[in-house]
């Protein structure tokens, strides 16, 4: 379901929480940064996460130790992901596809780790709609972005890989968040799942 209701940063929070709840199994974390998202990972999942600045991996590992993840952050971009195939059954990545050189790799790369069955959870930016306020704003602001939020371009627009991609849609919602004085921004919360094999 593809919708354009506003919400403010409460909703937004409840939003992320029931999107990250989701995860199951064994769990690779793209770009995890700084470990924002320990608090609302399932109690029994097996984490695993990679995260490209080697400035942030001693407090991410940190923090991953301290919510009873002590497996090894992986320095690696989210287009070439060490892991081996079909060896995750959930991949999740919050505010992570704004900054990749490449999404449609990316999205391969996550095909090829998942296990048939396995879940994509995603939540992003996406570009706002041509014409209005908020795309102009995200386009006046992107090189800020680029620059002060690890390469995150505001104005991407990553649905056209999504539907191109090879997950079957299970839902998909987009909201606008409330972001004062701003416009209201647009936010993507995805779910996909990789297919079995009949």
């Amino acid at each position: 379901m593809v919708g354009s209701v506003s919400i403010r940063g409460a909703e937004f929070s409840e939003r992320r929480e029931a999107t990250i709840s989701r995860a199951f199994g064994n769990v690779l974390e793209i770009g995890a940064g700084r470990g924002a998202n320990f608090d609302l990972l399932p109690a029994m999942v097996d984490w695993r996460g990679t995260e490209p600045d080697q400035r942030n991996i001693r407090r991410l590992e940190h923090r991953a130790r301290r919510a009873g993840h002590f497996a090894p952050i992986l320095n690696a971009r989210a287009e070439n992901l060490p892991v081996p195939d079909a060896s995750v059954d959930t991949v999740l990545g919050t505010f992570v596809f704004c900054s990749v050189d490449d999404v449609a790799a990316v999205l391969h790369e996550v095909q090829r780790v998942l296990a048939p069955g396995g879940r994509l959870l995603l939540i992003d930016y996406v570009g706002a709609q041509p014409g209005t306020r908020a795309r102009t704003v995200q386009r006046a602001l992107t090189p800020w972005s680029v620059k002060f939020m690890r390469g995150c371009r505001l104005d991407r627009d990553i649905r056209d890989d999504l539907a191109s991609s090879d997950f079957p849609l299970v839902s998909t919602n987009e909201l606008q968040v409330r972001s004062w004085p701003l416009p209201d921004m647009p936010v993507l919360f995805f779910e996909g799942h990789k297919t079995t094999p009949s």
